[in-house]
This record gives C-alpha cells, structure tokens and sequence, in this order.
C-alpha cells in the first residue's frame, strides 16, 4: 500500500495546477484548513491544466492535494494531525525542485481527451477507493461520474518538449482526481488482469 501512495506522489511530481482554495474551516487546534473548490466546476480539460499548473506552482500543496487525494483521505489526514505537516513537507520539497529547475515545467498543447468508458471509469472509481484505503480508510461512498483520457506535449525542468498521458475523474461532490494513466488502470482492474490474478 505504501507502493501505490509512493507511486501517485511520484507520478504527480511528473505531471502535474494554480487551483484556488476558497473554503475554510477551523480544526480543533486552531489552525486554518482550506479545501480547494475550483476544481468542482472546471471541464476536464480546464481540471487538467489546473492540475499541472499547481504541482509546479510554490506553496501549492493544499491546492494540488485535493486533486491527489479524496476528501475522505483529507479528513482522516486532518483527524489525526497529520495534515498541514504533509503539506508543509510537500511544499518544501517542491519549492526546492522549482529552485534548481532551468524552467517551470507546462502544458503546451492538449493532443487529444478521449472520455473514458463506463468500465473504465469504473476502474478509476475502484482504484480511488483501494488509494484511500491505504489509509484505512473505508469508503461508504464514491461515485465517479465523468473521466478522460488525455494525451498532451509538456515543456520539462530541462526546457524539454515532451509527449505525456493522464486520466483524471470526476467525482461526485469531490471534484476532479488524478488516477494515474488509463495504461495502468488497464493493468491493475482490466479483464486480462483480474483472469492473471485468479491463476
């Protein structure tokens, strides 16, 4: 489980959002957390560039967390304090790559977003739910209700032109999720996948 919350930080250092944040709440310890909104009313396409503007943008960390993780993980996150430390880490980290990077990495140009198919969104909404499990989550409730398959040229850390491919869902009252690429989901929920599993 550690391997796939590893995997899905180190695919979204890869692809990556200025998403705004403009709902707040106070925990217990006084402390601001502020959810990200804009991605709920964003077209796919919007929600992805969203998505990769703010992993390259300082001090995103809130923003590009709700993009990475379900609002179910979020709270648990918050239940147990560990939240604004992960952002912080995370903030670090990605202020540091930026400051020895020759560009900010970008989108150049969307090639194609090809909408998912009722099976795979239904590998999306399964891959959300065991992603958030990793954290002894349980889900009582998770609907992902539209998804694309985008294929897109990026400009590097290195001023590099560069082909890329992304799936993002939308989830009914979560908004907008990175799931990985539709290849990988093919692997892990796909017909040929689960007939290996049951060898």
């Amino acid at each position: 489980m550690k391997k796939a919350l590893s995997s899905i930080l180190t695919c979204c250092l890869m692809i990556a959002c200025g998403a705004s944040c403009e709902k707040k709440n106070n925990d217990d310890t006084g402390n601001t957390i502020t959810y990200g909104e804009a991605q709920k009313g964003l077209s796919g396409e919007e929600a992805l560039k969203d998505f990769f503007t703010t992993n390259y943008t300082r001090d995103a960390g809130e923003a590009a967390f709700n993009y990475m993780y379900t609002q179910q993980m979020i709270d648990d996150m918050i239940a147990k304090n560990e939240y604004r430390q992960l952002v912080v880490d995370y903030n670090n980290g990605k202020n540091q790559m930026l400051d020895l990077s020759e560009h900010v990495p970008s989108i150049t140009n969307i090639e194609s977003s090809t909408p998912l198919t009722e099976e795979q969104l239904g590998w999306a909404e399964q891959y959300l739910i065991d992603f958030t499990a990793t954290r002894g989550v349980v889900v009582n409730a998770l609907h992902v209700t539209e998804g694309y398959d985008f294929k897109f040229n990026v400009i590097d850390y290195n001023g590099n032109e560069l082909p890329n491919t992304a799936c993002l869902v939308k989830v009914e009252g979560d908004g907008w999720k990175f799931v990985g690429t539709l290849n990988g989901l093919a692997e892990r929920y796909g017909a040929e996948s689960a007939e290996n599993a049951a060898e």
